[in-house]
């Protein structure tokens, strides 16, 4: 799906939020991310992760949350998308670039209807940024929940989870494939600091 993402950053604000072990603050996820604002797409409809082969995206999730105020002439949008696990494509040069000894990729994508339905954001999404350059109403967000559980007994101190968020534009996937030590980061943002010999919740 291809938008165009200048316009589109003016009016979304990509809000990432990781459910495994309860709420983590937008601002510690773009400090993890290090994200490119001009090239992200939130409502790209195809995501993939690089995970340990022992922890896998908890059933039920990600979803992909998008919330758009209401407009003077314009109804507030509020969508969820529920993403449909797929294989991931042999022929993604990119992620086959990323194959890693240890770890697995899944892959994710919106349903063919919900892509129509997430297409059609588009007219609103560009009204409500002539109306942000008008200095009325004009927010919104895209927001990202994902929860990750464990097959094994991994505990969050040995859990090195991908965090780095990018967009390949050749092939349109949102990709969060880098490596930093997952429990490490966040600690270094959060007040409360996670247990590190707690484990991950078991796969169901």
């Amino acid at each position: 799906m291809k938008f165009n993402s200048l316009k589109l950053i003016t009016t979304l604000t990509l809000a990432t939020t990781l459910t495994a072990c309860g709420h983590i603050p937008a601002s510690t996820m773009f400090k993890l991310a290090t994200m490119d604002k001009e090239k992200i797409n939130p409502v790209i409809g195809q995501y993939a992760f690089r995970l340990p082969n022992d922890v896998q995206v908890a059933e039920g999730l990600p979803v992909v949350h998008v919330s758009m105020t209401k407009g003077t002439m314009l109804p507030a949008v509020n969508r969820q998308f529920i993403l449909q696990k797929i294989t991931p494509p042999i022929t993604s040069q990119h992620l086959r670039s990323q194959r890693k000894n240890g770890y697995h990729i899944v892959a994710y994508k919106f349903s063919n209807k919900d892509m129509k339905i997430a297409n059609s954001l588009m007219s609103r999404i560009n009204n409500m940024r002539k109306e942000k350059n008008k200095m009325k109403n004009g927010e919104g967000y895209a927001d990202v929940k994902f929860s990750f559980c464990t097959t094994t007994n991994i505990k969050y101190k040995n859990t090195n989870l991908d965090q780095y968020i990018k967009l390949n534009p050749k092939e349109d996937y949102f990709t969060m494939l880098s490596g930093v030590n997952w429990h490490e980061q966040v600690n270094k943002d959060l007040k409360e600091k996670l247990p590190k010999d707690k484990q991950l919740p078991k796969c169901k």
